[in-house]
């Protein structure tokens, strides 16, 4: 099938093998979205899953550093999207951390990094 023919994705939260955001990343890409970047702060491997995916993949898949929060950071990924693919139809928030302690305790600085 290709559910997601000519959809330009970026997932966040994608950088280990094995994680949720890189099995989104690769299930878009096998209901043919036209465009999937990843992203993730954590880019250790991002070298290798790229090239995991460019066999399968060419030209349909970038891995990019990014820190969701961060105004600055999401406007390069998304013109990077737009540059790349041409649009923007799917946006998967996959990225996250958690940070001990309650809503009514947790200081509004760690409250919006998670």
């Amino acid at each position: 099938m290709a559910r997601l023919a000519d959809r330009v994705a970026i997932v966040t939260g994608a950088w280990r093998p094995g994680n949720i955001g890189l099995a989104v990343c690769e299930a878009f890409l096998r209901e043919g979205a036209a465009g999937v970047v990843a992203t993730d702060l954590r880019t250790e491997d991002a070298a290798a899953i790229a090239d995991g995916f460019a066999d399968d993949f060419p030209d349909r898949f970038v891995f990019v550093d990014h820190d969701v929060t961060s105004e600055t950071s999401w406007r390069h990924v998304i013109d990077l999207a737009l540059d790349r693919f041409g649009g923007l139809d799917v946006l998967v928030n996959n990225a996250g951390i958690a940070i001990g302690g309650g809503t009514a305790t947790l200081p509004l600085e760690d409250f919006r990094k998670v």
